[in-house]
């Protein structure tokens, strides 16, 4: 049974999740359209959290058929939204730690990417959070960028919501303070 794609922008999320899980894995509407709707923010989570554009490429990639093989056993505890941004956020750190216990992270290739490929021209925050520990950027990227609750942050990075606040807090000091020593605004 194929349905329009206005009606399938008209669902909730739990509306298309539900569809999804009776389509998947022959029909694909209701999945294409979740991921529509949330590929800019899982985009963004990505490109702001993988040390270069071909590497947020791949984790986006791997978290789409996460997303696709495993939409079937969402049990629907959390957010949708939540759920899909613990995926790729979980993606992302995996990465990162490969890379590190790889000694293959080189933090100046990173500011590279941010600063080169990976940003808009004059795009001032990705350069400014590129010299954050990884933990950092991603509850910022998440706050700010995703514009997520403090306690959606909690339940995707799996910290205490205190935990979450204190390191937002010292993100965006070290921020301003960085800030002030470049200039930027």
């Amino acid at each position: 049974m194929a349905v329009s794609k206005q009606a399938l922008e008209r669902l909730t999320d739990t509306q298309l999740v539900t569809l999804a899980k009776h389509q998947l894995p022959h029909a694909t509407d209701a999945y294409e359209a979740l991921i529509q709707r949330h590929n800019k923010v899982l985009s963004g989570v990505c490109y702001h959290l993988c040390p270069t554009p071909e590497s947020a490429e791949d984790a986006l990639q791997d978290v789409l058929i996460r997303i696709f093989h495993h939409l079937p056993k969402f049990r629907g505890e959390a957010a949708f939204s939540t759920w899909i941004y613990r995926i790729a956020y979980n993606q992302c750190m995996d990465l990162l730690r490969r890379a590190r216990d790889e000694e293959t992270f080189d933090i100046d290739l990173h500011d590279h990417a941010v600063e080169g490929e990976c940003a808009l021209p004059g795009d001032q925050f990705a350069r400014l959070i590129s010299s954050l520990k990884p933990e950092e950027r991603s509850i910022l990227t998440l706050r700010l960028v995703s514009e997520l609750e403090f306690q959606e942050i909690a339940d995707i990075t799996g910290d205490k919501l205190s935990a979450v606040k204190m390191r937002y807090q010292r993100s965006v000091e070290k921020l301003r303070k960085q800030s002030e020593e470049t200039g930027y605004p």
